[in-house]
């Protein structure tokens, strides 16, 4: 039998330590402390399952929707295939733009570009509302023609890179393109275009050692005629 003192000594509902969530008493609590105590850890341990079990299903329902995104997208590029090719044709000027510019920037690599009527780069300018405008005079005319870009043709260009790249350009009538004639786009890309013309900028061509911001030059071939 035991005596009160031992019972008085200690009191633990895990006596080897092995449950460390369980609770422990001292000698000198009552059983209303004890029940507290007891029912304020299970309080924290619902907590914390209640709010790992909402991170699940947090996680869970972000990664449904992300997979409701794709599905709707692909059904959609599936139902409009031209805009996969247009998608596809985006990037591709998006990385030659990008090309180009660190070719400027750099001084290496290509000082000349060309691009035939049907690239997605000279596509891509014929879209300018303006090309159709000075295009037009430029035939009838027989002259070059200038057209501007500043902050209205950034705001004009969107997001079409080659736009963007290129700027301000010059329309050129009547190239001469074996049995037939051309207009073409010529664009320089230099210092002081890339600075919006800043009063005392001057451009520079190329150098026989890499010169960056060296003038690089693109012909975009936009339409072919007799």
């Amino acid at each position: 039998m035991c005596s009160s003192a031992h019972i008085n000594r200690v009191y633990f509902t895990d006596p080897m330590g092995l449950d460390d969530t369980a609770a422990t008493y001292s000698p000198r609590q009552t059983s209303q402390e004890r029940y507290d105590e007891l029912m304020g850890k299970l309080q924290m341990q619902l907590q914390s399952a209640i709010a790992i079990g909402m991170r699940a299903f947090q996680i869970e329902k972000r990664t449904e929707a992300m997979q409701r995104t794709e599905k709707r997208f692909e059904g959609w590029l599936s139902e409009h295939p031209n805009a996969a090719q247009k998608l596809a044709n985006w990037g591709s000027q998006v990385e030659k733009a990008s090309e180009m510019f660190t070719e400027w920037a750099t001084g290496n690599d290509q000082t000349e570009r060309v691009f035939g009527p049907n690239s997605p780069q000279s596509q891509d300018m014929r879209s300018d509302p303006m090309y159709a405008k000075y295009s037009e005079r430029a035939r009838s005319s027989g002259q070059e023609q200038v057209v501007p870009f500043g902050p209205v043709g950034a705001l004009r260009s969107g997001l079409h890179p080659t736009r963007q790249f290129v700027g301000g350009y010059t329309i050129v009538p009547n190239v001469s393109l074996g049995n037939n004639h051309a207009t073409v786009i010529y664009n320089a890309t230099s210092l002081k275009s890339f600075l919006y013309h800043l009063p005392g900028v001057q451009s520079y061509d190329r150098g026989m050692f890499p010169t960056p911001g060296g003038n690089t030059y693109q012909y975009y071939i936009t339409e072919i005629h007799n």
